[in-house]
């Protein structure tokens, strides 16, 4: 019997050995039966038409959530305000004047500016208008549309933030001044002007913080779209409003029909 000597051993495992990976490495490059092949690639033409039917979409959608708010506060300020002015001006003359004067001062506010938000529309729902009725080829009209939404975002954003500091700002002087007045005030004609600015004031308090803390209609469309985002589902069907007033306050409900 021929016993093979210690390096014909060692040789004859380092072949087996290299054998070994050879055939780990060549399963490894074997293609999976089973695995699904990958997706063919997209042509640019065809994303750039997929994109441009997203963003028609996104602006479509979210313009007409921001014309339906518009239109649902408006009406909601202009019904509150309505109702404000008569029992204002009765109290006033009957049984509380300076709860009077406060509503009906603020009654008069709230008409005018949700007059002004029912003729007025907002910047998304112009741009979308402009920008839907000039849709063109996906690869000229995408890049025009996205830099014109971009544009109105970065406006939004900085109108937003400079109206709501002001707001916040004139708003919290004018509660200040309302309630030094309420104290010092000695009859009750002045003291239901006193409570008038310090509502009014308590109003745009609250619509301050709401311009620098929730983004606009602009701002909401681009960050959807480059997200790779589809337009959002309908809003509810229901909305609520509260306005702080003297010794309580007054809630408006409003809905979509």
């Amino acid at each position: 019997m021929v016993i093979p000597s210690a390096s014909t051993r060692r040789a004859a495992r380092a072949l087996i050995a290299a054998a070994c990976l050879l055939a780990k490495a060549a399963a490894a490059q074997a293609p999976d039966i089973g695995a699904a092949p990958p997706p063919p690639p997209v042509e640019p033409s065809v994303r750039a038409a997929l994109d441009a039917e997203r963003m028609a979409a996104i602006l479509a959608t979210t313009a007409a959530d921001a014309h339906r708010a518009r239109m649902t506060g408006g009406f909601s300020l202009v019904a509150l305000g309505a109702a404000f002015i008569p029992v204002g001006a009765v109290a006033q003359s009957s049984w509380n004047e300076e709860l009077g004067i406060a509503l009906w001062f603020n009654g008069i506010l709230f008409v005018s500016t949700g007059m002004s938000m029912l003729i007025l529309p907002n910047e998304l729902e112009t741009l979308a208008s402009n920008l839907l009725a000039q849709r063109q080829v996906a690869e000229v009209w995408l890049p025009r549309a996205e830099r014109a939404l971009a544009e109105a975002a970065a406006k939004s954003e900085s109108a937003r933030t400079w109206s709501g500091t002001f707001n916040v700002a004139i708003g919290a002087v004018s509660v200040g001044l309302g309630a030094v007045g309420m104290a010092i005030a000695t009859s009750s004609t002045d003291r239901g002007w006193a409570a008038a600015g310090a509502v009014f004031g308590a109003t745009l308090i609250g619509m301050g913080v709401g311009d620098l803390f929730f983004p606009s209609a602009a701002e909401r469309a681009l960050a959807l779209y480059r997200q790779g985002g589809f337009p959002p589902p309908p809003p509810p069907p229901i909305s609520f409003g509260a306005v702080p007033l003297p010794g309580g306050g007054a809630v408006a409900v409003g809905g979509r029909f």
